[in-house]
């Protein structure tokens, strides 16, 4: 999942710096055909880069809601646990016992 999120990191960075520069390569309006198709090109790109971000997002969201869910069916375990033992250990554990 490490190497999940540095790539989705990686990739992020990359679409920033293309992004912030795509402006200007929409204002220079090329003129050629293959100025337009290389534009057209970049903007399809972009529009994939940024699917695949959110697909990472989600993915990091559903890895997230997994762990938590975890997280609570571990603490209802402990706490079923707990009130199971509990009784146990105040019983063995008494002062009155001496130990």
């Amino acid at each position: 999942m490490q190497l999940h999120g540095q790539m989705c990191k990686t990739l992020s960075i990359i679409y920033c710096k293309v992004l912030s520069v795509f402006p200007s390569l929409e204002a220079a309006r090329p003129r050629s055909k293959s100025g337009i198709q290389a534009l057209c090109s970049l903007h399809v790109a972009l529009e994939k880069v940024k699917n695949v971000l959110q697909h990472c997002s989600e993915c990091s969201k559903l890895y997230l809601v997994r762990f938590i869910s975890f997280i609570v069916l571990f603490a209802d375990y402990v706490s079923k646990y707990t009130v199971f033992i509990l009784p146990y250990l105040m019983k063995h554990l008494s002062p009155d016992d001496g130990g």
